[in-house]
């Protein structure tokens, strides 16, 4: 789970907008899965 905390906020607009990254990858070729599949990321 992630959660965020917003410190300054806009005057207008702002919207939250979601994506999945399951879909992301589910719409990939298998070329790009195979490119992929091995690596990871750090945050």
């Amino acid at each position: 789970m992630t959660l965020l905390k917003s410190l300054v906020l806009p005057s207008e607009g702002g919207d939250t907008f979601f994506s999945s990254s399951v879909l992301a990858y589910s719409g990939l070729s298998d070329e790009w899965k195979a490119r992929i599949d091995n690596l990871t990321g750090m945050m």
